[in-house]
């Protein structure tokens, strides 16, 4: 279950670079 989130999360983020660093500001809380 998590590794095919994390496969689907890379997959996406691989066709949106551009938004690589808003996913990782989001995904870190503070």
């Amino acid at each position: 279950m998590y590794f095919e989130e994390l496969k689907r999360s890379m997959e996406w983020l691989a066709g949106h670079k551009d938004t690589i660093f808003l996913g990782q500001a989001v995904s870190v809380p503070g």
